[in-house]
């Protein structure tokens, strides 16, 4: 009988054996091809996972249920544990000896203006720049190895706007875990940044004033109506994203101005000591 709720670290060993992760692999498959009716019989998982011996079989698959397997009257399927670990088996972010080569000069460092590289070590994804400023950036190692730079660079500008987004509603972009922004003048990069160390997960976050700013709905209008939509164009190719771009306005409560330009026009936009827009005007 399987246990319906094992330890977390419990739960891991349940995955230290081939049959068991062909069983993830062969449901995700079933989920990929019949999205509205996944469940697998037990004969027919059996043979997809090419299993000789139906009582070894069973206890592999019964040692899955309650955790990472659902059992149904229709059949087995993924439940919402086993999909995040056989997703991560199809992106090689599971189980995978090596890692892949970085993807060098992507773009410019925010923060000090040299190339930033985006890289996976130690299963962390991230833009990094050789003088050591990072920015955490959630890529598959498929990612790096497939996509063309250009395909590469709109899935950082994608990543990085939705990071941002959530770390200013207060959510780690990492773990999901609480976290509040405040932002300070850092002499090492000339500017203010808004940051924030998780307590979840110890992610350091760190947001240019101009990376705040172009969060703002009404902000992101006016780039992507100007052929420059925040979403997929890499924050390094907007001038006002830079460490230093923004001017002071008030010293106590701190409010900063950056100032976003696009062909000719610019909206002048205040922020507060939290990152958050709180007034926007627009000049031609």
């Amino acid at each position: 009988m399987a246990e319906e709720h094992p330890e977390p670290t419990d739960s891991f060993e349940l995955l230290a054996h081939s049959t068991r992760m062909a069983v993830l692999q062969e449901l995700f498959e079933s989920l990929r091809a019949t999205p509205d009716d996944p469940a697998v019989q037990f004969s027919e998982l059996r043979e997809r996972v090419d299993a000789p011996d139906s009582g070894n079989f069973s206890y592999h698959l019964d040692r899955l249920v309650g955790w990472y397997v659902e059992e149904t009257d229709s059949g087995y399927r993924l439940a919402s544990r086993g999909y995040s670990v056989a997703l991560a088996l199809e992106s090689g972010r599971y189980g995978r000896d090596e890692t892949p080569d970085p993807v060098e000069s992507l773009g410019d460092c925010l923060f000090c203006g040299g190339p930033v590289d985006a890289r996976i070590e130690d299963g962390h994804s991230e833009l990094r720049c050789p003088n050591g400023h990072r920015s955490y950036v959630h890529l598959r190692p498929s990612a790096l190895e497939t996509l063309s730079r250009d395909g590469l660079r709109k899935l950082v500008a994608l990543r990085l706007y939705g990071s941002a987004q959530q770390t200013l509603h207060g959510v780690c972009a990492a773990c999901d875990e609480d976290v509040a922004t405040t932002g300070e003048y850092h002499d090492d990069v000339g500017g203010h940044v808004f940051t924030d160390r998780c307590s979840g997960c110890g992610a350091q976050l760190a947001l240019t004033a101009g990376l705040c700013a172009i969060q703002d709905l009404d902000v992101a209008r006016f780039l992507r109506d100007r052929g420059a939509d925040p979403r997929t164009t890499p924050p390094w190719e907007f001038e006002c994203c830079r460490a230093g771009a923004e001017t002071v306005v008030s010293e106590d409560p701190l409010e900063l101005r950056v100032e976003v330009e696009r062909d000719g026009d610019h909206l002048s936009v205040t922020l507060d000591a939290s990152g958050e827009v709180v007034r926007v005007s627009h000049h031609r």
